[in-house]
């Protein structure tokens, strides 16, 4: 049995008593639980960061490059409607001519009709292209974002928790040292009044 225990066991009621004991367990037992939510959010937000992470290698994702892709089929078949619609044009006014257009200007007129087409493919595909550019600059700017935030709120929960820990060390100290200060007096003062008791006895 240590001399604390000894102390304690002889003091009996001291100035400190038991009631430091119980706070303490009492608020050891409010920390473990606040520090059991802190844990599961924590482990959200680290399992949020692997996903945030991964992302970085596709920011628009499926959805986003769906988007685009639609869009670039729906200009490639734009193309192809006005290429189409160009040579049957250019067909019928070669009927319509009565021979007048020759099949070289016939000719011509589809290959005019072809370019325009092709320049207008090439003009929407570029914006298409730095569409997405933009998009995926977007993106990956607020992921970056999104997990410095993330990684910012870990770090300060686990400076919080180490910060409570100490807090609590350091409580434990000075409660453990005024009981001892409580407890040693009090046993100083019945030694004394043993002592006084004895002395004027004789």
């Amino acid at each position: 049995m240590g001399l604390f225990n000894f102390l304690e066991r002889q003091a009996g009621d001291s100035k400190v008593g038991t009631d430091w004991t119980k706070l303490g367990k009492a608020g050891y037992s409010n920390y473990d639980y606040g520090r059991g939510i802190t844990q599961e959010g924590l482990g959200g937000l680290r399992s949020l960061d692997s996903t945030l992470s991964g992302r970085l290698s596709d920011p628009l994702g499926e959805q986003g490059r769906g988007i685009f892709a639609r869009a670039r089929a729906g200009l490639q078949d734009d193309y192809t409607r006005e290429v189409n619609s160009g040579a049957a044009s250019a067909a019928q006014l070669a009927r319509q001519s009565g021979g007048a257009l020759t099949p070289e200007q016939v000719a011509a007129l589809d290959a005019q009709n072809r370019r325009d087409a092709s320049q207008g493919l090439f003009e929407g595909t570029g914006n298409i292209a730095n569409a997405e550019a933009t998009a995926t600059l977007t993106e990956t700017g607020k992921l970056f974002d999104r997990l410095e935030n993330i990684r910012q709120s870990i770090l300060g929960l686990g400076q919080n928790e180490e910060a409570q820990g100490l807090k609590s060390i350091i409580a434990s100290l000075m409660g453990r040292t005024d009981r001892m200060k409580s407890i040693w007096s009090d046993v100083t003062s019945a030694g004394n009044a043993a002592g006084a008791a004895g002395y004027g006895g004789k």
